[in-house]
């Protein structure tokens, strides 16, 4: 994982199989994984883990492995000073003596870490994750969008990657055959949407993907650079077997996440810069009508 953090409402299991490299591009902290349930370095599964198998406990919150990590077991950091505030004599020079450990006013990194416990409205209002990540009715015009593009597709198969400079892909697979319900993420590398991360020069362009009601799978050594979001729940909505050494640009949503193999996950200046604009939100607070 490069600078980019996992986010995550349920366990996440074989922590010590997972390495993140620099500074969340996001939000100008060393990255790391953040839950409202348990980080274990044990074979847990499922979306709950025991709470005796955390990386933290109530006696000993400060673990200096993972001292960036957060989860429902971890407390404050105040008094522990291995880990509270000391990314910014990190050993790493990406990440030590960053300004916004010094400013008051940042709410994410001030002073950071300064405690290792996450809930959900924490990880809600501080780094604005949520879950579901659209509501009804952004899902609906997402929808609409693709529809009007022609890249709303009901199979996980026999589409057509969009050439951009900004797409939305919709697959809806609820009405697909059980076994027929898998996105290939690798059939969408294709140019202009397989560029590496930090390229020289950084393209004007952003491509969302929604699979409703389906599945999708990354490897095969292959370069990706996209925002997906997996909508739905059990027994869907997992992404599988990230292996075969490829490199992923940007970010994913899902239910469940399966990091097996040697993937490269990536966050970079240029995915942040292009947000695709189907996410954002126009509201009218006054019209005027001119009549020439």
């Amino acid at each position: 994982m490069h600078h980019e953090s996992i986010f995550s409402t349920g366990c996440v299991s074989q922590r010590d199989k997972i390495q993140f490299a620099g500074l969340d591009a996001a939000f100008g902290i060393p990255a790391a994984v953040h839950s409202t349930d348990v980080i274990t370095v044990k074979n847990d599964s499922g979306k709950t883990c025991p709470t005796g198998d955390s990386i933290h406990s109530a006696a000993a919150p400060c673990n200096t492995t993972y001292k960036y990590d957060q989860d429902k077991m971890g407390a404050a950091l105040t008094t522990y000073p291995g880990c509270y505030n000391t990314a910014r004599s990190d050993s790493d020079s990406t990440i030590a003596n960053q300004p916004q450990y010094n400013d008051s006013s940042n709410s994410v990194a001030y002073n950071y870490p300064r405690t290792s416990y996450l809930d959900t409205a924490t990880m809600s209002t501080l780094y604005k994750a949520k879950r579901p990540p659209f509501t009804q009715a952004q899902l609906d015009q997402l929808k609409a969008v693709a529809q009007m593009d022609g890249t709303y597709y009901t199979s996980a198969t026999g589409y057509t990657v969009p050439a951009g400079p900004d797409a939305v892909m919709y697959f809806n697979l609820t009405g697909a055959a059980t076994n027929a319900r898998q996105v290939d993420l690798n059939n969408l590398a294709v140019s202009p949407w397989n560029r590496d991360h930090d390229p020289a020069s950084c393209p004007s362009q952003s491509l969302l993907v929604i699979i409703e009601g389906g599945d999708a799978k990354l490897n095969s050594n292959s370069k990706l650079s996209a925002a997906v979001f997996l909508t739905s729940d059990d027994p869907y909505g997992n992404v599988s077997k990230a292996n075969g050494t490829s490199t992923f640009t940007g970010s994913i949503y899902a239910n469940n996440v399966d990091l097996t193999g040697t993937s490269d996950l990536w966050m970079d200046q240029c995915f942040i810069n292009n947000p695709p604009p189907a996410l954002n939100t126009v509201t009218t607070y006054n019209y005027r009508e001119v009549d020439r």
